[in-house]
């Protein structure tokens, strides 16, 4: 300082010295004070007219030496409320003293301290800074720069910002804290383009901490740019609703972190770079629909990032772990998911004009590993028949080398659980092309929960599957391959029922082994099917709808959407099953098409089917052998084609009840059958031809053994046999034909009733009855003697298929030939209720032939009989019933018939009772066209009329005299009698015809002279007059024994006189012995039954005997089926009583009829009269059944019992 004293001591130097003071305190006057104080307010202005709001600074400080500025306290204030809406405490600049030298700013250091905004969005979602924005960002009004400005930034720091953004637009706030953004060099000068900077920026939005920090050359050629992106809790759904794409589902939470690097590099002339690696994690995830439904959760999701490459299209993704994913899966009626709700909205706009359509390379990726943990997936399915709902719980899911950036395939396994059940997986997988393959195992898969899709009608109520097999999924092309293979399943208690708890199918095992299934080849292969316990219903409803265990509809509904969708060009579906197979299965056949429903069981059915097959040369073969009903048995073994359609079968069946098939020809005709069963065996046979249709055909033996039928509303059989067999039958169903080679009816019974209105009971029960009633005309006027008969237009032996030929064949009949029918141990009950009192006879022991028979011929006849058991009947001749009408020509002869039973037919048409005498007859019958002609030798022995009977229809002839005149030395009357009449009259009646024309015989003789006839009677004294029995009884007891004894002493002493046996009933003193009698008839019966079942041979109605202990379980039976009110508990269903009571009730509700009095009486007569041809030795032609007494009142024997037998003697 010393040294330069003198140099400042000159005057040019100290005035130079002051100068440089002076403009240096001028320079720092204007630089401390002047220029702030100048500048402070020009800069608020400046900024209210580009912000168009109050501005203030508090305090502007510029350090001219430094080059430095300060601003202290700037607030931009809202023009409506003069609130700050943004600002800073403090602002720092540092202006580098090369920006002299260079001309252009360099700052050294910029700092910015607790800047803070206030945005406001409102509810027309315009900003409270909109005007700005519309100003100096969206205007197009700017003019570029001719030459960008050249700048050099450095040491740029913001510290401790925050913003306040207020969304009142979604009603929403966040906050920013702790703003802090740290950019060292920001330059686009020369020297310092290439020199590399760290940005940073730091902040905590909305309390979730973020940062990014990095490193750039921002403006060198290259532009290279590094970020590191760390977030860590961000809450997503504070940002969901500024999404730019519109979204249709709520995040209603989720916190996002990363660890993210991104490095972009751009270049003049090569494609740019643009990399993305580090870990992404979402945690907490929640996305619902916008009604508030859940769609998806997951508790994390963790991604490995290696590299994402957005220009290049590549992806790699290391470890991704998905935990604890939730999932609803809906599909709506119209078949679309809910999730789909998850993709972009499509917004349909077209392409703006001048841009071309580009393709994009595909997008290419892989993943190293693939971890899901405790899925679960909701699905609900409103497109079902019924609303289905279903949880998948468990799931676990992982992956390997999963991608398409190799081709070489990734592995993967899976698990998950059902309701009750469990499905895993594991396989290979392949992106590129793709394909697929693995095995699958399925393990107690509860069937019920997919009852939905079944619908209302049937009710899936349990069962389970279990399977394994493996499948391929693949394709190229765009065509995409489906197979699985080694298929194995098994079905275990599965049962299926209606909506109204009824069974239709139950299966304890099905089995499915080594199946597959190609769907691109639309093939399917089983090896074997096996069913064990299986029980199925097959329904065919009241509208003719079959339905099989509900399969038939589901199965038909199927296969119409599966026309559907194929398409037109698709090749058909092949399948073959080498075997199925059912063991222990039952089926329930329900036929509801009739007014009451056929029922039939069909049980330990064992079956198997081979080769199934819809090709041409497949050949099915078919073994079914089961039980019907409790004892039956029915087999069918043979082919069965399925195009056309067709199978012929080996027929065997024994023992099929035929009572459950009643209801088939209930409506036809009133016949109850009470037991009977099938037997056949043959072949069946069914081929469809080329008019399409399916002819059936049987051929082969058919037997009905056991029969017995009751008229509709009787209690008495109809008709009853032990064996029918049809032997070399042919039945075939298009053209109709029944032949059969040889009938045979062994050992059956036969009741024929003539009502009372005139027409046969069998007229009743196969047809409608015929108009007319029996006393519409007399019966004279059908009755003619030979003399008034018409005379013959053709000879007798014209066969009558002349006669059939005239008229034309219905065509609904089948044709019916017939080689040979063979009787034997036949009985015919005949009853006229036509005629009063009624009559009733019997023949029996009926046997003989028929020859062969067809519409156009006629077969003989041969038949032998008994008539009461007593006199011998034969009929010969011709006979043929499958004409148009029937054709007979036959001879009769009867021996010894007794009269009395006609004894109502000589009341009605001659005025007397018939005591005694016997009828021989020769006949010829004629009936062709409806016609009867016939002639009638008769013999009459030993007639004996009893007293006159008052009859409006009975001639008025002297009777006795001319039975007197008839009659020869020996007693006998021939009588030659021929009569005709009208078969299609419904008051035709054959027993009152020959009456009346007896009767018109006798008027020919009245004018004739005759001797009185008269009885004597000799005996040992009143007593012997009469037979005692027990009441309700027909056994001779020790008394009646005796007595008997000393009676056939004196008739063997007395040879030239006759006895007459008139049996006698008390209806008051008998009715309860006749009910207990009929009450052992009924337990007798049953016991029958059971008899039959066991016995080839069960022995008759008569000769059964109830021992002690079997009567209670018979008498609880009869009460069982017995039809009247019974004593019921509280479920209503009959209560189980005592035994003395169960008794009382069936004896209580036993009808006495009359005809069952006059059984009882005539039974009684037959003992005496028994009892005397056998034991006493009294020849038959002696000893005659007189008509039976009903009644108690009679004054010969007052002090005998009213319960007997009377007995009167004669010449």
């Amino acid at each position: 300082m010393a040294a330069l004293r003198p140099f400042f001591r000159t005057g040019r130097i100290r005035r130079i010295a002051l100068w440089l003071a002076g403009l240096v305190a001028l320079y720092a006057l204007i630089g401390f004070f002047a220029l702030p104080w100048f500048a402070k307010p020009r800069i608020e202005q400046a900024l209210r007219d580009a912000l168009q709001r109050p501005v203030r600074i508090e305090s502007l400080y510029i350090n001219p030496f430094a080059l430095s500025a300060r601003v202290r306290g700037l607030r931009i204030l809202a023009a409506e409320n003069g609130e700050a809406v943004a600002g800073l405490d403090e602002a720092y600049a540092n202006l580098s003293s090369t920006s002299l030298f260079r001309l252009v700013p360099v700052v050294d250091r910029l700092r910015i301290e607790r800047p803070f905004l206030h945005l406001v969005r409102n509810e027309d979602r315009r900003y409270n800074f909109q005007d700005v924005i519309d100003r100096y960002v969206w205007s197009a009004d700017a003019d570029e720069p001719a030459e960008p400005l050249r700048y050099s930034l450095n040491n740029i720091e913001l510290l401790d910002g925050r913003i306040d953004f207020d969304d009142r637009a979604e009603n929403k706030r966040h906050e920013v804290r702790g703003l802090r953004i740290g950019i060292p060099f920001l330059s686009n000068l020369p020297y310092a383009t290439d020199i590399l900077v760290h940005p940073e920026l730091a902040a905590v939005v909305n309390g979730a901490p973020f940062a990014v920090r990095g490193e750039a050359k921002p403006f060198a050629d290259t532009r290279e740019m590094t970020l590191h992106l760390d977030l860590e809790g961000v809450e997503l759904p504070q940002y969901f609703d500024y999404s730019p794409i519109p979204l249709r589902f709520a995040l209603v939470s989720g916190l996002l972190d990363t660890r993210l690097t991104v490095r972009m590099v751009l270049r003049e002339e090569a494609p740019a770079t643009l990399l993305l690696a580090g870990t992404a994690a979402l945690r907490k995830v929640q996305i619902r629909q916008h009604d508030d439904e859940p769609m998806l959760a997951f508790d994390a999701l963790e991604v490995e990032l290696r590299e994402l490459d957005l220009v290049g299209r590549t992806l790699r993704l290391g470890a991704v772990k998905l935990e604890a994913p939730q999932v609803q899966l809906t599909r709506f009626r119209g078949g679309r998911l809910n999730l789909e709700l998850l993709l972009p909205l499509d917004t349909g706009k077209p392409p703006r004009a001048g841009e071309a359509e580009t393709e994009t390379a595909p997008f290419r990726y892989a993943v190293e590993t693939l971890q899901v943990r405790n899925g679960n997936v909701q699905v609900l399915d409103y497109a079902a028949p019924a609303a289905f709902k279903t949880a998948l719980a468990g799931i676990s899911v992982d992956a390997e080398r999963i991608g398409n950036l190799e081709r070489t395939p990734g592995s993967f396994q899976a698990r998950l659980r059902l309701d009750k059940g469990s499905l895993q997986t594991q396989g290979e997988l392949a992106l590129a092309p793709f394909a697929m393959k693995g095995r699958f195992e399925l393990a107690d898969i509860a069937l019920p929960r997919f009852q939905p899709y079944l619908g209302d009608e049937r009710r899936l109520a349990d069962g389970t599957l279990t399977g394994e097999g493996r499948y391929r999924i693949g394709g190229e092309d765009g065509e995409t391959e489906i197979a699985v293979e080694d298929l194995n399943a098994v079905l275990r208690d599965t049962r299926i029922h209606t909506a109204a708890g009824q069974d239709r199918w139950r299966a304890g095992r099905v089995e499915v082994r080594n199946a597959r299934l190609d769907l691109a080849k639309r093939d399917i292969r089983v090896e074997e099917v096996l069913g064990q316990d299986v029980a199925a219903t097959v329904l065919r409803t009241a509208d003719g709808d079959w339905h099989l265990s509900g399969f038939t509809r589901l199965a038909a509904q199927a296969a119409a959407e599966a026309a559907q969708e194929q398409a037109p060009e698709a090749a058909p579906w092949h399948y073959r099953i080498g075997r199925i197979a059912l063991e222990r299965t039952a089926l329930h056949y329900e036929d509801r098409t009739p007014a009451q429903p056929v029922s039939v069981q069909l049980r330990e059915i064992k079956a198997e089917l081979k080769d199934l097959a819809n090709t041409a040369e497949a050949a099915p073969q078919l073994a079914v052998d089961a039980t019907v009903g409790k004892s039956g048995r029915l087999s069918l073994v043979g082919p069965l084609t399925l195009s056309p359609f067709g199978f012929e079968w080996r027929l065997r069946a024994a023992g099929i009840p035929l009572l459950p098939f009643k209801p088939y020809w209930a409506s036809q005709i009133e016949l109850d059958i009470t037991r009977g069963a099938l037997q056949a065996r043959g072949r069946l046979l069914m081929r469809t031809d080329r008019e399409g249709r399916t002819p059936l055909r049987f051929a082969g033996r058919i037997a009905v053994t056991d029969f017995s039928a009751r008229e509709g509303g009787s209690r008495r059989d109809l008709m009853r046999w032990r064996a029918l067999a049809l032997r070399e039958t042919l039945l075939q169903s298009d053209p109709m034909l029944v032949r059969i080679g040889a009938v045979s009816l062994r050992d059956f019974y036969l009741r024929l009733v003539l009502q009372a209105d005139g027409t046969l009971n069998l007229q009743r029960v196969f047809g409608p009855p015929q108009p007319g009633t029996a006393d519409d005309a007399p019966v004279a006027q059908t009755a003619q003697t030979e003399a008034e008969a018409p005379a013959q237009s053709e000879p007798a032996a014209v066969q009558p298929a002349q006669a059939a030929a005239s008229a034309p064949a219905p065509q609904a009949k089948p044709r019916i030939e017939i080689g040979e029918v063979r009787l034997a141990e036949g009985q015919l009950d005949f009853s006229d209720l036509y005629i009063k009192p009624n009559y009733s006879a019997q023949i029996a022991s009926l046997q003989g032939s028929i020859g062969r028979l067809t519409p156009e011929q006629a077969g003989r006849i041969e038949l032998q009989g008994e008539i009461d058991k007593v006199a011998p009947v034969t009929v010969s001749g011709l006979i043929n019933p499958l004409g148009q009408s029937l054709f007979l020509d036959i001879q009769a002869a009867a021996k010894g018939v007794n009269l009395p039973p006609l004894s109502p037919y000589a009341v009605r048409y001659i005025g007397y009772p018939i005591e005694r005498g016997k009828l021989s007859m020769d006949v010829q019958y004629r009936i062709e066209n409806g016609e009867l002609t016939a002639h009638n030798q008769l013999i009459l022995n030993q007639l004996v009329f009893g007293e006159k009977v008052e009859s409006p229809e009975a001639v008025n002839v002297p009777v006795h005299l001319a039975v007197a005149l008839l009659k020869d030395g020996n007693g006998v009357i021939n009588l030659d009698v021929p009569i005709s009449g009208s078969l299609n009259d419904p008051q035709f009646s054959l027993g009152s015809v020959i009456a009346r024309a007896i009767g018109n015989l006798f008027i020919k003789v009245v004018t004739s002279p005759f001797a009185a006839l008269g009885a004597l009677f000799g005996g040992d004294g009143e007593r012997l007059g009469y037979i005692e029995f027990a009441p309700g009884s027909a056994e001779l007891n020790e008394e009646a024994l005796r007595k008997l004894q000393r009676l056939a002493r004196a008739m063997n002493n007395r040879p030239a006189l006759t006895l007459d046996i008139a049996g006698r009933v008390d209806p008051d003193a008998e009715g309860e012995a006749l009910r207990r009698e009929s009450l052992m008839r009924r337990l007798r019966a049953l016991k029958l039954e059971d008899l039959a079942r066991e016995l080839d041979n069960p022995p008759r109605l008569d000769e059964v005997e109830i021992a002690p202990e079997e009567y209670e379980r018979y008498l609880r039976r009869a009460y069982r089926r017995a039809d009247f009110d019974k004593p019921r508990n509280f479920l209503g269903f009959p209560k189980r009583l005592p035994l003395e009571e169960t008794e009382r009730l069936l004896l209580a509700h036993i009808e006495i009829s009359e005809a069952a009095m006059r059984r009882l009486a005539n039974r009684r007569a037959e003992a005496v009269l028994n009892w005397l041809r056998n034991e006493g030795q009294v020849p038959a032609d002696r000893v005659y059944v007189a008509a039976p007494r009903l009644d108690a009142a009679d004054n010969r024997h007052p002090d005998a019992a009213t319960t007997r037998v009377d007995l009167a003697v004669r010449r």
